[in-house]
């Protein structure tokens, strides 16, 4: 199951407080960053703003495994504040109709090993067809985001390939790059006919900001008929 939120939403603060907690044992506890977490053991940091939008991925229990997070790119910009050196090759522009995402990451508890990567892959694959569709139903054109080379390979077998990276430089001792994204139906066909993922957004389930966004588009007379993907 999918959820998008925003922060602040009414009705979704049990949610983002499980989502926030996820973050800290999947980002501290796994992966062993240096983030910042609070006396209630949630991962917050400046990047989680009233604008900030959440992707999250639900069990058959309706807890929270998977968290993914953007910002439009007229908002503060990780890449730009923090690793401005990948913009000299991939700038990042300034604009509402781009965004860039981050905190990506997927937990799950099941001992097998087998089962918890299928778990994971699924898992992976529902959030990226949701932020596509998403993406499609507000108008956003292109994603920006920055990941390890390996990780770039893995999501490109899903057919979840950027249309544009920048030069690899290391971060912490791993090859990394940022990567563009263009949010449109190609890419969208591409990753449902590989993942079989049949997921589908609907406009009702956009938060406030996203759905304003959407209302406005509609304004402007642009069709948001879906291909067949």
């Amino acid at each position: 199951m999918i959820k998008i939120l925003q922060t602040g939403q009414a009705g979704t603060t049990r949610r983002l407080v499980d989502m926030h907690r996820l973050r800290t044992k999947i980002f501290r506890d796994r992966m062993g960053w240096d983030v910042d977490v609070n006396d209630m053991e949630l991962e917050v940091d400046d990047y989680d703003l009233p604008e900030t939008i959440y992707i999250l991925h639900l069990d058959a229990l309706e807890r929270v495994t998977g968290t993914w997070r953007f910002l439009f790119a007229d908002q503060p910009s990780m890449i730009r504040n923090i690793w401005p050196h990948y913009c000299e090759s991939l700038p990042v522009p300034f604009s509402d109709a781009m965004i860039e995402t981050s905190r990506f990451g997927v937990h799950s508890e099941t001992q097998n090993s087998a089962d918890r990567q299928s778990q994971v892959n699924f898992a992976t694959a529902e959030m990226i067809v949701a932020l596509i569709e998403t993406c499609i139903l507000c108008g956003v054109t292109d994603m920006y985001t920055l990941y390890n080379v390996k990780i770039k390979r893995l999501l490109e077998r899903i057919g979840f390939k950027p249309c544009d990276v920048s030069d690899i430089i290391d971060l912490e001792g791993e090859p990394t790059v940022t990567a563009r994204f263009r949010m449109d139906h190609d890419l969208l066909h591409a990753v449902k006919s590989i993942s079989g993922v049949s997921l589908t957004i609907s406009p009702d389930e956009l938060p406030p900001l996203l759905m304003d966004k959407f209302l406005r588009l509609s304004k402007t007379g642009r069709s948001h008929e879906r291909r067949v993907a």
